[in-house]
């Protein structure tokens, strides 16, 4: 990295460790994420670790506090943070088991909870006997397709009783442009008229959501009005 890249991260690490972030953003990218979050609960500041390089210039480039890292590795002290967050991440993964590391190690980093957005893989089987797909599901860079029962198990694993899986945007016809025929090719993004094979035109008779906000509580000391705040507030972005 160039020098004053590396000079600012060796600062972030240190402001890390002195307590001056309130969360840490997993999978940060350049960091828009960073910056949703920070309005989406209004609990302070926070900031970003990503393994890619070139995304993490680049927010930094645009002053946003974003580190060069792999979560699994880094080695800040437990609890550095209250919260951390993970907003369409854990399906780049590459498996079921690098989540499963990914998201005990943000809850050695966060006191109080964690916060996952994950979009939705959980009717591929009936859009298929339709003719339909969701594009996302068929994107190269999504090679850990979690559906929410993949959470479920792993939160009773870790002993985690108390969560929250909040569906969101929910596709109520083959008319959505994320909704595409089964004959689109992988990495489809949007269904294309002039691109794809004519849709069949589907009222769909399950419900089908577009994603899922999932809101985990560590701390077992946290007053059940507290919790519920942090939930709503969340929820008015």
């Amino acid at each position: 990295m160039d020098t004053d890249i590396t000079s600012l991260s060796e600062t972030l690490y240190q402001q890390l460790g002195d307590g001056e972030f309130s969360f840490i953003d997993l999978g940060c990218g350049t960091g828009e994420s960073i910056l949703y979050c920070e309005k989406m609960f209004q609990l302070g500041k926070g900031i970003g670790f990503d393994i890619d390089e070139v995304k993490i210039r680049e927010a930094q480039k645009l002053n946003r506090n974003a580190l060069l890292a792999d979560v699994t590795k880094v080695a800040f002290d437990k609890k550095v943070v209250r919260f951390c967050t993970m907003m369409d991440f854990l399906e780049h993964l590459n498996s079921l088991e690098s989540a499963k590391e990914v998201i005990f190690k943000a809850s050695e980093l966060a006191q109080d909870f964690l916060f996952i957005r994950h979009p939705s893989f959980e009717d591929t089987d009936y859009l298929k006997e339709l003719g339909l797909k969701i594009d996302w599901t068929h994107w190269t860079g999504h090679t850990n397709m979690m559906k929410v029962e993949d959470f479920e198990k792993l939160f009773v694993e870790f002993g985690w009783g108390e969560y929250v899986i909040v569906p969101r945007k929910q596709i109520l016809t083959s008319d959505n442009p994320c909704v595409v025929p089964l004959s689109a090719p992988k990495n489809t993004i949007r269904y294309d008229a002039g691109l794809h094979d004519v849709k069949p035109v589907k009222t769909f008779e399950r419900i089908i959501w577009t994603q899922f906000d999932i809101y985990v509580k560590l701390n077992k000391s946290w007053s059940n009005s507290d919790w519920c705040e942090v939930i709503q507030q969340s929820q008015i972005l």
